[in-house]
């Protein structure tokens, strides 16, 4: 089994910085023991330090995704890079006749691209899943369980925070889908703030900090907070008798409710995370088995994240789904002066 991870990224001192495709190769060898890995990264540095940490001789390392597909076509790829190349790079790969796709999140710019990605592959047979691994976890599938048991009891609220000067695109799309799956539906409309001044990361337009509330229904809500100084607990969900703590450093879940207070310790007794996501992939290409990583659920988190800066810019309530194919920061960033990258 052939795969491929495009955008390898750095690696310095041992230490892995924005190199989530070593994440990715890591994952794909503990799930999969005959995988071959390839790797593809334009930085030369990058691509052969890949291949010196998982010994691949120079025949399976290339610079571009073009040299990739002239020489060989993988199984799978997983694509690492900024999220600006992700929908090219994902069409290019169903074209070529890859059989699966993990792209990470955010999954795209804006909602055309997210459209080509899922017509390019659903015209070629590709399976596309998206890196919202968290769906794998145990520590989130107790959480939903203990959610649908009534830990917390009747309207529940979500609320999630990342700090460190993040955005919501970068980091925050995880906890967009998190909310999704423990409420198992979407949301109908979405308010925002942001503090935008126009700066870039990953050559995508970002907020410097943001507050945006999801409605579900009348019966569920969600609370996103992001940018300012890290604060714990990351998650928590609250209702009409309880609440429940993500402890996710611990690999916990407090439970306070009528009944008193409880650590809940999840079983880890199955593969998780990216290793448990490389093989439901495998399984949905073998088996046409269904995927909680699949395109088709997991888009939401990025859609919602743009549906969150259109709420930001027109100061108005966003309905959801979107209707708009448009970034909304960079159509606000036309007014403003230009920014220097953020170096996170």
């Amino acid at each position: 089994m052939f795969v491929a991870i495009i955008g390898c990224g750095q690696r310095n001192g041992g230490k892995e910085r924005h190199a989530i495709g070593y994440a990715h190769a890591h994952s794909w060898l503990a799930a999969r023991p005959d995988v071959t890995l390839i790797g593809v990264d334009i930085s030369p540095d990058n691509l052969r330090t890949f291949g010196d940490t998982f010994k691949l001789p120079s025949n399976q390392l290339f610079a571009s995704s073009a040299e990739l597909y002239a020489a060989v076509t993988p199984d799978y790829v997983s694509i690492c890079t900024w999220p600006i190349l992700h929908s090219a790079l994902t069409i290019e790969a169903a074209e070529n006749g890859v059989k699966g796709i993990v792209c990470e999140k955010p999954i795209a710019l804006n909602a055309a691209e997210i459209k080509a990605m899922q017509e390019a592959c659903e015209a070629h047979n590709v399976k596309l899943a998206i890196g919202h691994q968290r769906r794998h976890d145990s520590l989130f599938l107790t959480l939903r369980q203990l959610l649908q048991e009534g830990a917390v009891g009747e309207h529940p609220v979500f609320e999630s925070r990342v700090g460190d000067g993040w955005d919501i695109m970068s980091w925050t799309v995880h906890w967009f889908d998190m909310a999704n799956y423990l409420f198992g539906k979407l949301p109908e409309r979405i308010m925002a703030g942001v503090d935008f001044t126009g700066a870039t990361r990953y050559r995508q337009t970002v907020e410097n900090g943001s507050i945006v509330f999801a409605e579900y229904n009348g019966t569920e809500q969600a609370i996103f907070i992001t940018g300012p100084d890290r604060y714990h607990p990351m998650v928590t969900v609250r209702g009409s008798r309880g609440i429940m703590t993500i402890e996710e450093h611990l690999g916990t879940i407090e439970v306070i409710n009528h009944e008193g207070h409880r650590t809940v310790t999840p079983v880890h007794d199955k593969p998780e995370s990216y290793q448990a996501l490389f093989l439901e992939l495998v399984a949905a290409v073998e088996q046409n088995t269904p995927m909680l990583c699949d395109i088709k659920e997991t888009a939401h988190g990025t859609l919602m994240a743009l549906a969150a800066q259109e709420a930001a810019r027109t100061m108005r309530a966003v309905a959801y789904p979107v209707d708009f194919d448009y970034s909304p920061l960079e159509l606000a960033r036309q007014h403003l002066p230009i920014q220097p990258e953020s170096q996170v």
